[in-house]
């Protein structure tokens, strides 16, 4: 069976001179068209790239101050919210007291 079909195939001959390439220098893709316009698009994303870069780290940066700003004034509404609890505490005479300095005043 191998030899049949090695025979069918002896008749068949290959000419590579119908099938001719190029020189590689001849070859050119899209010699004539003008690409400016994508080559002005790309350019424009980069752009827009790196102002939104640069808007979100300015973002951030503010958001942190805004964060510092707010615990701040948490602390010092704390800090505020104490001295007027040791004020009520050293005024009230429901509470006295009777135990060493530094212990925790009771009521009556």
């Amino acid at each position: 069976m191998k030899k049949e079909i090695n025979d069918t195939f002896l008749g068949i001959s290959f000419n590579p001179s119908l099938l001719s390439i190029p020189q590689q220098n001849t070859l050119s893709f899209c010699g004539d068209v003008d690409t400016s316009v994508v080559d002005d698009l790309a350019k424009d994303l980069i752009n827009v790239t790196k102002i939104g870069t640069i808007i979100i780290i300015v973002m951030i940066v503010v958001l942190l101050l805004l964060n510092c700003a707010l615990e701040w004034y948490k602390w010092r509404c704390l800090e505020r919210n104490l001295e007027n609890t040791r004020q009520t505490c050293n005024i009230d005479p429901a509470l006295y007291h009777s135990g060493p300095v530094g212990e925790t005043p009771s009521c009556r």
